[in-house]
């Protein structure tokens, strides 16, 4: 499974820090089969994501759009498996073995 993850190196957030700073993060899935992402930070009381989990079909791309910056974010990309597919976005995580997950880092 490949995921393209742009921009690929990191995030970059201008300042002042003291007004709203928006940044767009673009996850797009170039399989033929759908994969579900979400994304984390190590300051979530900073940051607001939208969406950050999220089931995302073949060849089709979702915006995350983030704000403010210093702390990190991963994304986590797995393929989509049609059985979980009654289930919450955020539950399914659990039933996904790590070893098939993909990480991705970066914002600065």
């Amino acid at each position: 499974m490949s995921v393209v993850i742009e921009p690929s190196e990191e995030l970059l957030f201008h300042s002042p820090f003291t007004r709203l700073s928006k940044e767009s993060l673009f996850v797009k899935n170039p399989n033929d089969h759908p994969i579900i992402f979400k994304v984390k930070t190590t300051a979530p009381k900073q940051y607001c994501v939208k969406p950050n989990a999220v089931i995302l079909q073949p060849f089709k791309e979702e915006p995350a759009e983030d704000y403010k910056c210093k702390d990190k974010f991963l994304v986590q990309t797995a393929a989509f498996n049609n059985s979980l597919e009654q289930q919450d976005i955020s539950s399914m995580w659990s039933f996904i073995e790590k070893s098939d997950r993909q990480s991705f880092c970066g914002c600065s």
